[in-house]
């Protein structure tokens, strides 16, 4: 068992946790989403206990063994990687060595048997086995190799294979399929879905949480919003969009009632009504509280209502070539990657690009770099055979899935626009506008005033946002996006989506994310085999075509059946056009002091069950004034609907 108990936690003026709470139990499966900088990375390292809370505590259960796979791994460089994967093992993998040491140097010591003994107590030998296969299926191949030689990819791939070797009871996942290829995740979601502890695992592949997760919890506002493996079948993520839906819609009705009701208390207290009474100093201090309470959620609205906004995603002019490969084949030294690859790419044209990891994918995104000169010198990739041809009008640009084009000493304001007051979109062959750099960043869920921040301040996704902001900036006609989706929320998949499908060059696509390609790619290019291939339409049916070809038969997926067990809100007509009766008028004037005596009350109850004398006392009044603050709760909701009811008529 994992829990969290009333954590808050404040990063400057920023409060990412405010009274967050959640348990999670043995066998259960938790994604943790939520938008890019909303604290999800900060809350695994609560409670790994790398991180102290503002307040609130963690609960685990005595004896059980945590591990964290961070986005950024903390390895021994000088280790080679066989080494690394054999001490997650610990004690076995040490005796295993002791053994085989001993072995050659004094076959006939009588430690030889207690050493046998104790190695098949842990498991046999087979680790040596277990050790290969976690670490090949991961896509981490030569164990001789040192740490400090892998690139960030495959640093993250073997701190990965670690950690499932290590195999501890809790296991907290931050971002586990980046840099992993479609088999690598494949075997990541058979080696979760056996898992027996608790599991939180902040991703942002839908699919992925599909497969692995039996809850989502939603990190917005500071506190945590769960939803549940529906048991009919249905995707767990349609599930959580549509609670967040619904969770949304209802904010927005309580906001509506509380900003009414402040209407009728500011006007009242504009009337210079003298504060004489108790009644009257009492109702004062309700109406700031009220002002306050509209403003947070004036404020939560405004953030719910940031929306991603990737404008007039046009590129540059565009040539009768833009993009096309003439029976190409790349090589990596003398190994040759893939050949064959025959395909033009058109207007409106968007090349998913598949294939494990080392198959060559993003060596093909560098020779079409290297073929519009952009790369020079080592980094440069040229054809074994054939050609690489780049349109005369062609402006190619690359998306890094490393992000080392973002300079994390800069500002976010030198990055888009280089100390001006405007960033300017369009390429300069083209047309051109200028947008005020606080507003282009708040196009990207950013705060104008975040022009000044420094890069390395930003989270993960957050720079992929920053990155985003740059690459639809500056107008290109033929974009290379090397996976693009890593590390972004929801919400900026979605409008990535929109603006690539609107797009009217073409792109070429490296991505592990399924749903995406679904999405977005007009066809596959697969790459297996020693092969390049070319498959029309998207992912789904590059699967079912190309187990087509190899003979395999395919089940079709079951229909995903509407929600019909939830009934949502029905939209009111709002005509404007009954006035209301003078008895509704009565009502609606005597309901402003019902609600502020209901709320009164609710505010006492509350401060009585809060104290731990009350229960001491007596336990029948204690469970009295329990069940008196249920009903008030609810008459109030009743009230305040009543309220929103009479306030929509129009006056007599």
């Amino acid at each position: 068992m994992l829990a969290a108990r009333d954590l808050s936690f404040a990063y400057a003026d920023r409060r990412l946790l405010d009274g967050a709470a959640l348990t999670v139990d043995d066998g259960e499966r938790v994604a943790l989403v939520g938008r890019n900088g909303a604290g999800k990375s900060t809350f695994l390292q609560i409670l790994a206990g790398t991180l102290a809370p503002d307040a609130g505590l963690i609960e685990r259960g005595r004896g059980q063994t945590l591990g964290m796979l961070t986005q950024t791994p903390q390895l021994d460089l000088e280790a080679s990687v066989g080494d690394t994967a054999r001490a997650a093992l610990g004690e076995v993998s040490a005796l295993i060595a002791e053994h085989a040491a001993l072995a050659a140097r004094a076959p006939d010591d009588a430690r030889q048997v207690e050493l046998l003994a104790r190695i098949d107590d842990l498991g046999g030998f087979d680790v040596e086995h277990r050790i290969d296969e976690v670490l090949a299926r991961l896509g981490v191949k030569d164990a001789a190799q040192k740490v400090a030689s892998l690139s960030g990819g495959e640093r993250r791939r073997l701190d990965l294979a670690r950690l499932l070797l290590e195999g501890p009871h809790t296991l907290l996942l931050d971002e586990p399929t980046n840099h992993l290829d479609r088999a690598g995740i494949a075997f990541l979601v058979e080696e979760l879905t056996r898992h027996r502890g608790p599991l939180v695992f902040v991703s942002h592949d839908r699919a992925f949480i599909d497969a692995v997760g039996t809850r989502i919890v939603e990190l917005e506002g500071g506190r945590l919003f769960s939803t549940l493996k529906p048991s009919d079948g249905r995707g767990l993520v349609d599930c959580y969009l549509e609670d967040k839906l619904l969770r949304d819609e209802q904010l927005e009705r309580e906001a509506h009632r509380r900003r009414r009701l402040y209407v009728r208390e500011l006007a009242w207290l504009r009337a210079g009504t003298p504060a004489r009474t108790t009644k009257q100093q009492a109702r004062i201090q309700r109406a700031d509280a009220l002002a306050d309470e509209v403003e947070s959620q004036a404020r939560q609205l405004r953030e719910k209502a940031g929306r991603v906004a990737i404008d007039e995603v046009k590129g540059g002019r565009l040539g009768k070539t833009i993009l096309a490969f003439h029976d190409v084949a790349l090589a990596r030294g003398a190994r040759t990657l893939f050949s064959g690859l025959e395909l033009t790419l058109v207007r409106g044209a968007r090349w998913g690009i598949a294939g494990d990891n080392g198959a060559g994918k993003t060596t093909l995104l560098l020779s079409v770099l290297t073929a519009a000169g952009l790369v020079e010198g080592e980094r440069a990739v040229r054809p074994q055979q054939g050609s690489v041809e780049v349109g005369k009008h062609s402006k190619v640009l690359l998306f890094d899935q490393h992000r080392a084009s973002l300079d994390q000493e800069a500002t976010l304001e030198g990055v888009l626009a280089g100390q001006n007051d405007h960033v300017t979109i369009g390429a300069p062959e083209g047309e051109q506008r200028r947008v005020h750099i606080a507003s282009y960043l708040e196009q990207f869920l950013f705060d104008g005033a975040d022009r000044y921040r420094r890069v390395k301040t930003l989270s993960g996704g957050q720079q992929n946002r920053l990155a985003l902001a740059r690459l639809f900036q500056q107008g290109a006609n033929c974009l290379l996006l090397d996976e693009p989706t890593n590390d972004l929320d929801v919400e900026t998949l979605g409008v990535l989506e929109e603006a690539l499908v609107s797009f009217d060059g073409c792109a070429l696509i490296v991505s592990h994310d399924r749903r995406f390609l679904d999405r977005v790619a007009t066809g596959i290019l697969a790459i297996e085999d020693g092969r390049a291939t070319c498959w029309p339409g998207d992912y789904s049916n590059f699967e079912r075509l190309h187990a087509q070809a190899r003979g395999i038969e395919t089940a079709a997926a079951p229909p995903i059946s509407p929600r019909d067990d939830v009934e949502l809100p029905a939209r009111r007509e709002r005509t404007g056009k009954r006035k209301r009766s003078n008895k509704e008028e009565r009502e609606l004037v005597t309901m402003e002091e019902a609600i502020l005596g209901r709320e009164a009350r609710k505010e006492e109850l509350t401060t009585l069950l809060s104290s731990a004398d009350t229960f001491k006392g007596d336990a029948q009044r204690a469970r009295a004034l329990t069940d008196e603050l249920h009903d008030v709760d609810a008459e109030i909701q009743r009230l305040y609907a009543r309220w929103q009811e009479l306030s929509e008529l129009l006056p007599p």
